[in-house]
């Protein structure tokens, strides 16, 4: 029994410290791009698969409006006992690898067609002017509007509406870029028993939102992707079965794009829910 129990022991133990990655992104070629934490791979418009920038951790992806596809490497040093990293940007089908620097990533990807980048920092959503200047705080979220004890943490994203989304715990914010913020729904966090190797802090993950003001969430937890419609109707729109939950969510023109891990993040696929409510696996 001992053996046995430490060997549960220790899988549990490197399954609870792993999470997956959300990170997809459409173009407007319509290629798919999309993680697996160990390279990012595209979806051609003809359903080709191929590796566009190989090894590298990276859990979160942006397409910025150039068309450039932007990530990074994470990694950690045993010897050192300090994380690293380094951002890279694919252009044109080549990888540009930025310098490496200690400890994770805190420059945000989120920008503006105007070049203005957001962050969340600590419950506080924050904005920079291109180009650099003094960084801005747009709200904090530390004294409202969400439920006491949502912050901080969360996800952040810019919907193609131009306004900023924000979840935390299970409140969803609409924020607009002056600093108005309202609160869209709650209890998005939900989870069953089969979830029981995720985390709460990733029973949500991903988050995205079109341009009519429609917000689609990646509730991992519940193996569910909901749709918030701008009024605040919360619908379950995909579901995946055990042992698949969704991780990553992004939409255009109207197609949901799905990425999903199996619960030991040993497989990855992406599938897509069309207008007429047909989901095809991709």
């Amino acid at each position: 029994m001992r053996p046995l129990a430490g060997l549960l022991l220790t899988f549990w133990t490197g399954v609870a410290a792993a999470h997956p990655g959300w990170g997809i992104v459409v173009d407007k070629a319509d290629d798919v791009f999309y993680t697996d934490l160990e390279q990012v791979w595209k979806i051609g418009a003809d359903g080709a698969k191929t590796i566009v920038v190989p090894d590298v951790h990276t859990h979160e992806l942006y397409l910025d409006p150039r068309g450039v596809l932007h990530g990074e490497h994470l990694w950690y040093d045993n010897k050192q006992s300090k994380w690293g990293h380094y951002l890279w940007e694919l252009t044109d089908g080549r990888v540009v690898r930025h310098p490496p620097q200690e400890g994770f990533r805190t420059e945000s990807f989120i920008r503006d067609p105007g070049g203005t980048r957001y962050s969340l920092d600590a419950g506080r959503v924050l904005k920079r002017p291109p180009g650099g200047g003094a960084v801005q705080e747009v709200v904090d979220t530390n004294t409202g509007p969400i439920s006491p004890g949502q912050a901080p943490g969360g996800l952040l994203t810019l919907g193609e509406d131009g306004l900023l989304y924000l979840v935390q715990g299970g409140d969803l914010l609409r924020i607009t870029t002056a600093g108005e913020a309202t609160v869209l729904a709650t209890g998005l966090d939900e989870h069953v028993w089969t979830s029981f190797m995720t985390q709460p802090w990733h029973y949500v993950m991903g988050l995205t939102a079109d341009a009519g003001g429609n917000v689609y969430v990646a509730n991992s937890g519940a193996r569910k992707v909901k749709k918030v419609d701008r009024n605040g109707k919360v619908t379950e729109v995909l579901r995946a079965r055990f042992p698949w939950s969704p991780t990553g969510v992004t939409t255009k023109n109207g197609v949901l794009y799905v990425l999903e891990y199996t619960d030991t993040g040993g497989s990855v696929r992406v599938r897509t829910l069309t207008p007429d409510g047909r989901v095809r696996m991709r």
